[in-house]
């Protein structure tokens, strides 16, 4: 038989496990806030650009055919460099638009795709070597990712590593 005292620090040590999980939640929440603070939210900036193919592109040409992921990267950016895999998992599900930001001029990020072997093929991807189209975004750490349904509406926004499962999700909710 259980002794009865034992039931009272159950429920202090469940309590304590409780308010802590809770302190968790607030802090990751507060620094999610914190982090897209800039971004927009509601319609999606325009986004015209060159592909690294020379090949001109927009999001509203892009949207026509569904949700669209705009993911801003930078070539030395660690975490980027983490995502790239996540990031061609979510090409097999839906419009990528991947935008390279002060990472140097065209030849300069396609020789770092190359070397990392990254597939071309599913993701547009375009250069910003000035920070321009970032700095129109709001983007202010990398990498950060935009969720664009067909309407041109943001449905999300994420800064930092997304898993694969994250961004089919987010994918999936901008439908």
């Amino acid at each position: 038989m259980a002794d009865a005292s034992a039931a009272p620090g159950r429920w202090a040590r469940l309590r304590s496990w409780g308010a802590q999980a809770l302190l968790v939640v607030a802090v990751v929440w507060g620094v999610r806030a914190y982090q897209t603070r800039d971004t927009p939210t509601g319609s999606a900036p325009e986004l015209r650009a060159t592909t690294l193919e020379g090949e001109p592109v927009s999001l509203a040409q892009m949207r026509r055919q569904g949700p669209v992921l705009v993911h801003f990267w930078a070539t030395w950016c660690g975490v980027c460099q983490a995502m790239e895999d996540n990031l061609q998992s979510a090409a097999n599900h839906g419009q990528v638009l991947a935008v390279a930001t002060r990472s140097g001029n065209r030849a300069q990020v396609l020789a770092v795709l190359e070397q990392r072997g990254v597939e071309r093929a599913r993701i547009t991807f375009v250069n910003d070597p000035n920070g321009a189209l970032a700095a129109r975004w709001g983007v202010s750490a990398f990498p950060t990712s935009f969720f664009v349904d067909r309407q041109g509406q943001i449905a999300t926004t994420e800064v930092g590593y997304v898993t694969a499962l994250g961004l089919w999700t987010r994918q999936w909710w901008a439908r």
